[in-house]
C-alpha cells in the first residue's frame, strides 16, 4: 500500500508539474498570439511593398519586351515590303550576267559590275550563283552607270558570297528569244 500511495503521490506531482508546464505554454502562446497581431500589420506591409516592387519589375520588363516586340514588327513588316509585296516584279534583261565585283558580310550588300548602262534597274532581282548552284539571292538599291550595290535578302543567303559569282536577273525580261527546238 505505501507503494502504491508512492506511486499515487508521484504521479500527482508529476500531473501538477505537467499542469505547470501547460500553464506556462499558454500563456507564452497567449504572449506570441499578441505580439504577431501587433507585428501583424508590419509583416503585410512589408509583403506588400516587396509584391508591389515585384509587379513594378516585371510592368518594367513587360514594357521593355512590348517596345522590342514593336521594333521587330516593324522589321518583319519592312522585310515583307521588300521580299514579299514589291506591287510588281522589275524586270531586267535576260542577257544580263554580271559579275560580283565587292561583298561586306558584315552589311550583307554586294558590288556588281553592271549598272544602269547594261539596264540594271532599282529594286531590281539578281540571283548569285556560283558553277550553276545558286549562292544567293539579292535586292538593287542603288544603281550607278556602270555598277550598282545590291543587298542580300534575308533568308536567301545559301553560301558565302566571294568575288567573280555570277549575278543573273531573278525576273527576266519576257523579251527573251523564245527556245524552238524544231518540232
Amino acid at each position: 500500500m505505501e507503494q502504491v500511495t508512492a506511486e499515487k503521490k508521484a504521479a500527482t506531482t508529476q500531473v501538477f508539474a505537467l499542469n505547470q508546464d501547460l500553464a506556462v505554454l499558454r500563456r507564452q502562446y497567449e504572449e506570441a498570439q499578441t505580439e504577431l497581431a501587433r507585428h501583424s500589420p508590419e509583416i503585410a506591409a512589408k509583403q506588400d511593398a516587396s509584391i508591389a516592387k515585384q509587379i513594378k519589375a516585371l510592368q518594367e520588363e513587360l514594357d521593355v519586351v512590348r517596345a522590342e516586340n514593336k521594333i521587330i514588327r516593324r522589321k518583319v513588316q519592312s522585310w515583307n515590303r521588300v521580299i514579299c509585296v514589291l506591287p510588281h516584279e522589275v524586270r531586267l534583261p535576260y542577257e544580263l550576267n554580271a559579275k560580283v565585283a565587292a561583298f561586306d558580310p558584315k552589311w550583307r550588300f554586294v558590288v556588281l559590275d553592271a549598272g544602269e548602262e547594261q539596264g540594271i534597274r532599282k529594286e531590281g532581282e539578281l540571283l548569285v550563283n556560283r558553277n550553276g548552284k545558286l549562292i544567293a539571292k539579292v535586292l538593287v538599291s542603288t544603281v550607278e552607270k556602270d555598277r550598282c550595290i545590291a543587298n542580300v535578302m534575308p533568308g536567301w543567303e545559301l553560301s558565302e558570297i566571294i568575288e567573280g559569282d555570277t549575278a543573273i536577273p531573278a525576273h527576266p525580261d519576257s523579251d527573251a528569244p523564245s527556245l524552238s527546238f524544231g518540232y
